[in-house]
């Protein structure tokens, strides 16, 4: 791509001009616009922004409008944030002794990297916010979860109450928020008595808001009158479809093995000849012999640290309409899930995540060291057969990719390593060290 945005958390800018909102210290959040990827003899740092308190400020989640705008969230202890009117929350407001994660807060960005709008975002609980996207109005979709017995919900919400038992675990939350972060549109709870979190978001054409996640909740709330649906294990990757307005639920999909399972991250491919949008979802399984596995081999994990990827389509009537497990001996973590198009024109399904696997598919050639944790790419067609894309990243000592996103030119990939290596590294920012933990923007042509 010729420009992007990064977002993530830093202790250090060094060698790079930065522009700071906020006292500052601690690790501190930081957004950069890069251009000239296509080529490395021309790729620089165009600006990098921080913003931050004098505590710990981690972001989680970035999305950018229509107009340039960059929002980017994250979670703070900080009680100084460089906060602006008009705002949903204008101080922190974690004050339960149990906290240990902090407010979750808000800020937008101009295309040039210029602080214009801050806010907080939660009560006496923690509170983070896990993903989010910007509708064509320009207003702010995010989903996460939290521990606040009083988080602020709106009136005609789907659930206002804090169902969960104990103020240790937390419910999933849904908001839809103005474009300068001045209020909720509407926000909602979702949960049970037990912990619900809700760690991705999409739009879904001809339909609503689409949160993935994983619930432990026998208790779930769903749509028509259905019953609540059981667990399979001890806890179960869910999905739930909530209308545009927040006020009711469509669809609820519970699935999983035996043990544990999450979904990380879904996308939305719409069909042109229906206009409906289907559903897939990638995430994890510590049972991979138990999880409703259709296509490919079934799964073999069935041990602790031992965790294989999923990726699924779901079906109309809150099932799985194929799914498929996949991994090694060791964790294969899949991160985030994208749709390209491929040189001619297919669809494919496109999952980066990371892998401590030896087995792990991909024409990788094995790890770099025993403990070593390598990042991969994989590519799915519609069917959930397997592509011919698939790579291991083998230019660090240890590499964790955390999105993919389709572009023009090809596939752009983010994420952090440690010992970078590799003689296409255009350096950005001080050299790396070979301890040192570095951000990373990798390109994929077609």
């Amino acid at each position: 791509v010729s420009m992007g945005s990064l977002v993530g958390s830093t202790n250090s800018c060094d060698g790079l001009e930065v522009r700071s909102f906020g006292p500052l210290g601690g690790s501190d959040v930081f957004v950069a616009r890069v251009d000239g990827c296509q080529d490395a003899a021309t790729a620089s740092v165009r600006w990098v922004s921080q913003v931050g308190g004098t505590d710990a400020d981690r972001a989680t989640a970035m999305a950018v409008g229509s107009d340039g705008s960059i929002y980017v969230a994250g979670t703070t202890r900080s009680n100084d944030l460089p906060s602006r009117r008009p705002w949903i929350q204008g101080r922190f407001a974690a004050a339960s002794p149990l906290v240990s994660v902090g407010d979750a807060f808000l800020v937008r960005l101009t295309s040039d990297g210029e602080l214009t709008a801050c806010t907080y975002l939660g009560r006496e609980g923690d509170e983070v916010i896990r993903s989010m996207f910007v509708e064509d109005d320009g207003s702010l979709v995010v989903c996460g979860h939290t521990t606040s017995q009083v988080f602020q919900t709106t009136e005609g919400a789907f659930q206002r109450e804090f169902r969960s038992a104990s103020v240790l675990v937390p419910d999933g939350f849904l908001a839809r928020i103005e474009p300068d972060l001045s209020r909720f549109r509407w926000s909602t709870l979702y949960g049970g008595q037990s912990a619900d979190w809700f760690l991705c978001v999409r739009p879904r054409p001809g339909g609503g808001y689409v949160c993935g996640g994983w619930h432990a909740s026998v208790d779930l709330p769903m749509p028509d009158g259905r019953e609540a649906t059981e667990l399979n294990g001890l806890r179960d990757a869910f999905v739930v479809e909530f209308t545009r307005d927040g006020s009711s639920l469509l669809d609820v999909w519970s699935f999983g093995g035996a043990g544990f399972d999450q979904v990380t991250d879904l996308v939305v491919h719409s069909e042109v000849e229906s206009g409906a949008g289907r559903i897939f979802v990638t995430g994890w399984t510590n049972d991979g012999q138990s999880f409703p596995s259709s296509v490919g081999e079934p799964g073999r994990s069935r041990e602790q640290f031992s965790d294989e990827a999923f990726v699924a389509e779901l079906g109309a009537e809150g099932e799985l309409l194929r799914s498929r497990v996949f991994g090694g001996a060791a964790e294969d973590h899949p991160k985030s899930v994208c749709i390209d198009r491929t040189v001619e024109g297919r669809p494919e399904l496109i999952l980066v995540g990371d892998s401590r696997s030896d087995r792990f598919p991909g024409n990788g050639k094995g790890l770099l060291g025993p403990v070593a944790v390598q990042g991969f790419v994989l590519g799915f067609d519609l069917g959930l057969e397997s592509t011919e894309l698939g790579e291991r990243f083998r230019f660090a000592r240890m590499s964790r990719p955390r999105c993919v996103q389709s572009t023009a030119d090809g596939l752009v990939i983010a994420g952090w390593a440690v010992g970078l290596r590799t003689n296409r590294l255009v350096q950005l920012g001080a050299a790396p060290g070979s301890d040192s933990v570095e951000g990373f923007l990798l390109g994929f042509a077609r």
